[in-house]
């Protein structure tokens, strides 16, 4: 429906997932740290896995400054030997898999933790939840934001945490990671955006740790604005909950340990990644019936 029409309102969270755990994983490169296969000191290694860290054996490995290529072992582990240093970039594919493009730091001795999405693990049934489809159309719209950049901009006034900070960061690699590189959250400014702001208490609920207050969207531009109100002490599980509702996912999941379960968990299911690619893998305006698993296998369309 074009006008501006709303399509989140009031979405209510609240979620207890320690920061510690949860940084875990980052997307463009850098998780614990850890030692090579042999033990020795490597200048780039590291692991690849699904959203929930199932390892993927046999995905192969490129980094695209010395064309070396290797193959994940049976723990999803690789190694690359190089005398090239500083930010490279790293190529991850597997049958089956959205082929990964990301940008790492080569040479620091920090072992790589990097995501595959495999678009098959797609459930439609979960995918109705979280598009928070709950209508009286047979056939309701899904929009979701043009890209492949899409700006955030932040109100940093009180009572705004910088604590937050770090953690939309996190939401950033997140996104990144789960639609394979094709799409980019980026503080910035830009016609259409996400604004995201502190309360003490969002949207007045008493008890959130976020929501998504208002959104916007028509069926040309897909959705144009959306903005996030933070609690100063929101954990990562509710910063990036609540991206992905301003990203055009505005229900919840019924599966205690999804991220978008009303109590999310980061980093979420391997379903869920599936839905977050798949949605952004078909055009920005379709109907909840016209979305196709993408094949190839692909987060962008």
């Amino acid at each position: 429906m074009p006008g501006g029409v709303p399509v989140t309102s009031q979405h209510s969270l609240a979620r207890a997932v320690s920061v510690a755990a949860a940084l875990l994983l980052a997307a463009c490169g850098s998780g614990g740290g850890g030692v090579p296969l042999d033990g020795n000191p490597a200048p780039l290694f590291g692991r690849v896995t699904k959203v929930r860290g199932t390892p993927i054996p046999g995905a192969t490995v490129r980094l695209v400054e010395d064309n070396k290529t290797v193959t994940t072992d049976s723990s999803g582990r690789f190694r690359i030997d190089t005398d090239y240093r500083g930010t490279g970039t790293l190529e991850v594919s597997m049958p089956q898999y959205a082929p990964l493009r990301v940008q790492v730091l080569v040479g620091d001795g920090v072992e790589k933790l990097v995501w595959l999405v495999r678009p098959q693990d797609y459930d439609s049934s979960l995918a109705w939840k979280i598009f928070w489809l709950v209508t009286d159309m047979p056939d309701p719209p899904a929009p979701r934001w043009a890209g492949p950049v899409i700006v955030y901009t932040v109100d940093r006034s009180p009572p705004w945490n910088s604590a937050l900070d770090p953690l939309l960061k996190q939401a950033e690699q997140y996104w990144h990671l789960v639609t394979a590189g094709a799409y980019r959250l980026q503080e910035g400014s830009s016609p259409h955006y996400i604004l995201v702001k502190a309360s003490d208490n969002p949207c007045n609920l008493g008890y959130a740790e976020g929501c998504v207050s208002r959104a916007s969207w028509n069926e040309t531009d897909g959705i144009v604005l959306a903005e996030i109100q933070l609690r100063p002490s929101a954990s990562l599980a509710a910063v990036v909950h609540e991206f992905m509702h301003a990203l055009g996912f505005g229900g919840h999941s019924d599966r205690p340990g999804d991220l978008m379960y009303t109590v999310g968990s980061y980093p979420g299911s391997d379903e869920e990644a599936a839905i977050f690619c798949v949605r952004y893998a078909n055009p920005v305006y379709v109907t909840f019936s016209q979305i196709q698993i993408p094949n190839p296998p692909r987060c962008s369309p």
